[in-house]
């Protein structure tokens, strides 16, 4: 590693991650808070990065011209495998990509998948595009929290793979109308022809009677990426994944809790949420209890 990030303070840095972790209210937060302290400074490390991106692509940063923050963090991204960094957040990265192994090419699938949101609204993408895009906001993220959590097979590289294409399809149909509000439609056009809403608009959209019928087939697809997930989790070494595992648990129960629902949006009491989040907890102190080797 570069001078630059050998004379730094790792606690310090460490430290201000965390906070920038704690203040995003995640709700894996203790999830990562609870696994051993390289790992857990290597996942806020990740978190933090994806955060800021997905942050200038939704125009939540302020930067007055997003494309180019994102293009400038490809750069920084670049400058990381050469051990440079400019601030607590990178040198944490350089620590992690060094210790863990973290591939480039993750960090700058993630950068493209935010430069599509940042472009312009997505508009109807055929399955393609869509699986690009959802492997690369999604399964990039958890191939290299993946490795961080002590599993870098082929096996492992599947299941962030499966599990990230499910919890993206999973926020696509929960999030249909919050989507249509920032003028987006992921639901792809195959998808929008078969039930005859090509050329709906997205306020249109966000309030056709075909709704359930678009989340339907978007859950189909899902399941068959939770069940392919599952079955790639058999082969991993099943401490190391116990992390990505505990978010498929909960994102499985979001999409249970839909199509339980007819594919309508489940009516959630404030018992039911408290209950779920209990068991959240119980399930991120189990990851202290047998900590990842």
């Amino acid at each position: 590693m570069a001078a630059n990030a050998q004379m730094s303070d790792p606690k310090a840095d460490d430290a201000v991650v965390a906070s920038q972790v704690r203040a995003a209210g995640s709700s894996f937060y203790w999830a990562m808070r609870l696994q051993p302290p390289n790992k857990r400074a290597g996942l806020f490390a990740v978190y933090a990065f994806c955060r800021i991106v997905d942050d200038i692509a939704d125009g939540d940063a302020g930067v007055a011209d997003p494309q180019r923050a994102l293009e400038r963090w490809v750069l920084r991204v670049e400058a990381l495998y050469d051990g440079k960094a400019e601030d607590a957040l990178g040198r944490a990265l350089v620590r992690a990509v060094h210790e863990f192994k973290l591939r480039q090419s993750d960090f700058l699938s993630i950068i493209e998948g935010m430069m599509m949101d940042a472009n312009g609204p997505v508009l109807r993408p055929d399955w393609p595009t869509l699986t690009h895009y959802c492997d690369c906001v999604a399964s990039a993220v958890g191939r290299l929290c993946i490795r961080i959590f002590g599993d870098s097979s082929d096996h492992a590289r599947a299941l962030a793979d499966h599990q990230g294409q499910a919890l993206q399809l999973t926020n696509i149909l929960r999030d249909i109308e919050e989507d249509a509000e920032r003028g987006r439609i992921y639901v792809p056009q195959e998808i929008l022809a078969d039930v005859q809403a090509n050329d709906m608009s997205p306020t249109a959209l966000a309030s056709s009677a075909v709704l359930p019928a678009i989340r339907a087939q978007i859950g189909a697809a899902a399941l068959q990426r939770f069940e392919a997930a599952e079955a790639a989790a058999h082969a991993c070494d099943a401490v190391a994944i116990r992390p990505a595992m505990m978010m498929m648990d909960a994102y499985r129960q979001t999409f249970d809790d839909w199509a339980a629902a007819g594919w309508h949006r489940p009516k959630s009491s404030p018992v039911i949420k408290l209950r779920r989040r209990a068991d959240l907890m119980m399930k991120a102190a189990k990851l202290w209890l047998v900590p990842s080797q």
